[in-house]
């Protein structure tokens, strides 16, 4: 898969969760897009705002964003299980040859999908 199809992917999984509302302030993001537009990424956490799960057979990619209330949330960068294991032996793989965390590799693939999410 190359990386337009995995951001492609990512991006329409994660507009299956939307619409979405930020636990605090009652904020509703109606989509994906929108989510990026109107949140940021949080300042403590600006390289790596990513959890990145391979924990036995449980496997995950969680972002961090936070709404203009500063409430911080989470999204999940999958929802297929498989294609969860898939992104996460991506990430992992690229991370080890970059010789870098896998959630800084992460930051890497958020900047392309974030520009990708914009441009649609």
């Amino acid at each position: 898969m190359d990386d337009i199809a995995i951001i492609d992917r990512i991006i329409e999984e994660v507009n299956t969760i939307f619409p979405k509302k930020c636990p605090c302030c009652g904020k509703i993001f109606n989509d994906f897009r929108d989510f990026i537009m109107n949140t940021e990424i949080p300042n403590h956490v600006p390289d790596e705002n990513f959890m990145v799960v391979h924990l036995s057979d449980i496997y995950d990619v969680l972002a961090f964003r936070n709404c203009k209330c500063n409430t911080t949330m989470s999204i999940p960068c999958a929802i297929d299980k498989n294609f969860k294991k898939q992104l996460v032996e991506i990430i992992e793989e690229r991370a080890q040859k970059l010789g870098i965390k896998p959630e800084k590799m992460a930051g890497i693939m958020r900047d392309l999908i974030i520009k990708r999410a914009k441009e649609k």
